[in-house]
């Protein structure tokens, strides 16, 4: 009994001891139970304290990228700026290096038309006292040059000149500017030439304008030296500034001496239609103005054929039927056949012809650069610009010149600059303007004409270089060399004008503008005539009288520009490593973005949680 009394008490004991521990685990759970859900809360509450302060940083990061980058426009805007302002310094020492390469021409090659292998007049005068080799000379120093072209791409000359010893001889003369020799030499038909031009982009064929008494263009085939095409004009051409090619297609300009204006395609012998006149009434003209001169050319060529049987058999010619030609022409005589030529010649000469009909007696005419507008003096004072891409010749431009004109002074010749941006104008009193190609206002009066002299016959052309910066121009036998203003230069000119131009008026009336004027070269002894810039090369043509000479920098001058150019290379290369430098200092501040307080921002969480871990086992352990 005691034994087992003992047994139950043991076994009480141990439940009590189980339960007892039980409990005990329980309580140890809700205690963890418990720190967990105040370390949730704690958490909870810190993440609700941090994300104010996260959202401060990050507004503070923003900001300071936000200086970062105005910074880094600042800087590059001041850097464009700089390099703006040495590109503009670059740009007025290459202008001033230009101006002073131009004041130091010099006559590289030269030669008198009529002695063109290089022997002068005197020397051949002098070779012997016969009286073969005086008429000689004479006959040679009796040539004078009409006309001058340079091919496209600036390997040839081509020279017009008229003269010989009877004054009726016409020749022309295509000089190799790689050698400077004249390669070949063409003799023209009797009744002289004004003017021959290349055909754009070629140097095979060419336009030569007929002379006063020859009212027509002929297409020149220098490889075979026949003439491919002849088209006839109501009037002869006002002369050698008469005849315009187009510098990208096979058209050209006609200005004759009755006023009118033509534009023809080499394709027909016909002018291009224009807006006045209609295209069944230009194609009936035309053809009438064909056929009279086609049976003009017949009944000449019949005549000198049989002109030989004529003399032999001293009896007149009769030409009884000609099939080539519309009517029957009964010619009885050499005088008839005369007559009859003369009057086809008229009649082709009455029709009237597709162009454009203008007040002014000697219309000048010019093409741009690039062949869309050319531009008509349609009277004396007015200019036009005419759209050369369509068939109907549309004016979408007119100027009035009348303010700038001296009294008494017409419009006589025209010139575009490459770029597209200017106008000069040379007028009949030698007064030399600058205009814009796009307004018509007056940038600057290069040459005030005096209003004394009598009007000029052949005025000079004006003629720019090849980069637009210079202006070629002669009114005596010195060449004169302008710069172009800057558009900065005409307006603080067009100031001073308007405050000093009675000044001006009395004083500068015959001088030239010595604030644009770089250079006046002398060394011909007659006026000059043609005035030519090489498209590609630094050369300037002149023409005076018989004399053509071809100008060019002086040596010392060439090898200065090209130490500067090497200095400019050097400048260059030095602001292309300041460029690379500047990049890559503008992508290491992108990459370093500095923060604020990084131990209290950034540091701050990382602390918190070490300290919440070490609490945690330090509850576990008790």
């Amino acid at each position: 009994m005691l034994l087992l009394l003992f047994l139950l008490q043991l076994y009480e004991q141990q439940q009590q001891h189980q339960q007892q521990q039980q409990q005990q685990q329980q309580q140890q759970r809700q205690q963890q139970q418990q720190h967990h859900n105040h370390d949730k809360q704690h958490q909870q509450q810190q993440c609700h304290q941090k994300r104010p302060h996260q959202q401060q940083h990050q507004q503070y990061q923003q900001q300071h990228q936000n200086l970062q980058q105005s910074q880094q426009q600042h800087y590059h805007y001041q850097q464009q700026q700089n390099l703006q302002q040495q590109q503009q310094q670059q740009q007025q020492q290459q202008q001033q290096q230009q101006c002073v390469c131009v004041c130091s021409l010099k006559v590289s090659w030269s030669c008198h038309v009529g002695v063109p292998c290089g022997d002068g007049v005197d020397g051949v005068a002098a070779a012997s006292s016969t009286a073969a080799a005086t008429t000689a000379a004479a006959a040679a120093a009796a040539w004078r040059a009409v006309s001058a072209d340079f091919a496209a791409d600036g390997s040839l000359l081509l020279l017009a000149a008229v003269g010989g010893a009877e004054g009726n001889a016409a020749k022309l003369l295509l000089i190799d500017l790689k050698t400077g020799c004249v390669s070949r030499t063409y003799e023209c038909p009797e009744g002289g030439i004004s003017c021959a031009l290349f055909v754009a982009l070629s140097t095979a064929e060419c336009l030569v304008g007929g002379a006063e008494a020859d009212a027509c263009v002929r297409l020149w085939d220098l490889n075979s030296n026949k003439f491919v095409c002849s088209y006839p004009l109501p009037a002869p051409l006002i002369g050698c500034e008469g005849l315009m090619r187009h510098p990208r297609q096979r058209l050209f300009l006609a200005s004759c001496s009755n006023g009118m204006v033509l534009l023809f395609d080499l394709k027909q012998m016909q002018p291009l239609v224009s807006r006045g006149c209609s295209a069944s009434a230009a194609a009936a003209a035309a053809a009438d103005a064909a056929a009279a001169a086609a049976a003009a050319d017949a009944a000449a060529a019949l005549h000198a054929s049989l002109s030989l049987f004529a003399s032999a058999l001293s009896v007149p010619v009769c030409l009884l039927y000609v099939s080539c030609l519309p009517p029957v022409y009964l010619v009885s005589s050499v005088a008839a056949a005369t007559a009859a030529a003369a009057a086809a010649a008229a009649a082709a000469a009455a029709a009237p012809a597709a162009g454009m009909q203008c007040s002014n007696v000697r219309p000048a005419i010019a093409f741009d650069w690039e062949g869309l507008v050319f531009a008509v003096a349609r009277s004396s004072t007015h200019l036009h610009l005419v759209n050369s891409e369509l068939s109907d010749l549309q004016e979408f431009s007119a100027f009035d010149l009348s303010a700038s004109l001296g009294p008494g002074s017409s419009i006589a010749s025209l010139c575009f600059s490459p770029n597209g941006d200017a106008i000069a104008v040379a007028t009949s009193r030698q007064q030399l303007l600058l205009l814009n190609a796009f307004e018509g206002t007056t940038i600057a009066r290069l040459c005030e004409g005096n209003g004394g002299d009598a009007p000029a016959l052949g005025p000079c052309c004006p003629a720019f270089s090849g980069n637009s910066l210079l202006l070629f121009w002669s009114r005596d036998a010195a060449l004169a060399v302008f710069r172009i203003p800057s558009a900065a230069d005409s307006s603080a000119k067009h100031q001073q004008q308007q405050q000093q131009q009675q000044q001006q008026q009395q004083q500068q009336q015959t001088d030239l503008d010595p604030d644009l004027l770089v250079a006046r070269h002398a060394g011909h002894a007659e006026p000059i005539t043609i005035v030519k810039a090489s498209p590609t090369h630094g050369l300037v043509l002149t023409v005076a009288g018989g004399v053509v000479a071809l100008w060019q920098p002086a040596v010392q001058q060439q090898q200065q520009q090209q130490q500067q150019q090497q200095q400019q290379q050097q400048q260059q290369q030095q602001q292309q490593q300041l460029r690379a430098e500047v990049r890559d200092t503008s992508r290491d501040r992108k990459r370093s973005q500095v923060t604020k307080d990084p131990q209290s921002l950034g540091a701050m969480p990382e602390q918190q949680q070490q300290q919440q871990q070490q609490q945690q086992q330090q509850e576990q352990r008790q």
